[in-house]
């Protein structure tokens, strides 16, 4: 099993995702994603991780799938359109440990 990060910033500062993300998520995972549990990280703020455990058989897969219920779930809910992926990986350094200050893979 794999937990990666949804790394989300939105568009406007003060914003905080809405308290029903979880179960948006959920809905829009295809079996083939092997979710098997959602957590969102509660700060309030335009900046928020959601962590999905995925039983992939590999990390990038995972990566890939978390990637993909993300942009279902902005598509089938209109209240995360305003909210930017930033990254959906494997944490290696914790949430609130500058992880957005990290430079993007190009």
């Amino acid at each position: 099993m794999y937990l990666i990060h949804l790394a989300l910033e939105h568009r406007e500062h003060g914003r905080s995702l809405p308290d029903d993300v979880w179960e948006v998520l959920v809905a829009c995972a295809a079996e083939s994603d092997a979710l098997e549990h959602v957590t969102v990280h509660g700060a309030e703020s335009s900046r928020q991780v959601i962590g999905l455990f995925l039983g992939t058989a590999g990390l990038a897969e995972a990566e890939a799938a978390t990637a993909r219920i993300w942009r279902r779930a902005v598509a089938r809910d209109p209240r995360l359109r305003r909210w930017e992926l930033r990254r959906a990986e494997a944490p290696l350094l914790r949430p609130d440990d500058g992880w957005f200050d990290c430079p993007r893979p190009d």
